[in-house]
């Protein structure tokens, strides 16, 4: 089996066992190795060590994770219904790969200071920039603002899929997971990006 086949078995794997009984506390570098068919020694030489396995799995989860945002942008046709759109898209994602959604932010288990990871989150985060800037064309916001928006934006689709993901509060608070994310992001996203005054 080729180095690419080889990682692509053992990133597969991770997947698989992330989502067993143990989950990420299960997770060895034998154990993937066994799940993926291939050598023990075959993570190691791949990866570094168990980070470094880790980073590679959350750099692929990054680019899902962009996939799903991208998509959700593209369908969009104003301003606010993108920036919403693109907060439903991180928010399913998490709801739909909660275990690879948590370790994606585990500066303690990543390198967190890895260049290919760094630029895959930022990505994410440029999706967010393309979704405002459609409200800056639509007079809706100055760019000047949108640093500040994003970060927002950011952190409210975060916060509200890391707390239903941990049962902070009870799917009653707002109905149903899906109902929930689109009424709180088009609150947010019709709060902050009004109509322009004419």
């Amino acid at each position: 089996m080729a180095d690419r086949d080889t990682r692509e078995a053992l990133l597969d794997a991770v997947g698989t066992l992330l989502t067993s009984d143990g989950g990420l506390s299960g997770l060895t570098l034998r154990k993937v190795a066994a799940a993926a068919g291939v050598s023990h020694g075959a993570p190691g030489a791949l990866f570094g060590d168990f980070a470094g396995m880790l980073t590679a799995y959350a750099r692929r989860a990054f680019d899902r994770l962009h996939e799903r945002m991208a998509t959700e942008l593209a369908a969009a046709t104003s301003g606010p219904e993108a920036l919403a759109a693109t907060g439903r898209g991180y928010i399913a994602f998490a709801r739909e790969e909660p275990d690879a959604f948590l370790l994606m932010f585990r500066k303690d288990l990543l390198r967190a200071d890895d260049p290919e990871l760094i630029r895959t989150r930022e990505r994410c985060f440029s999706v967010l920039s393309e979704a405002l800037e459609r409200s800056v064309a639509e007079g809706r916001i100055t760019r000047e603002r949108v640093p500040l928006v994003r970060i927002a934006a950011w952190s409210l689709v975060h916060g509200l899929a890391a707390l239903r993901l941990t049962d902070a509060f009870p799917a009653a608070a707002g109905g149903g997971e899906v109902e929930l994310a689109r009424a709180v992001t088009d609150l947010f996203a019709g709060s902050t990006l009004p109509a322009p005054k004419r």
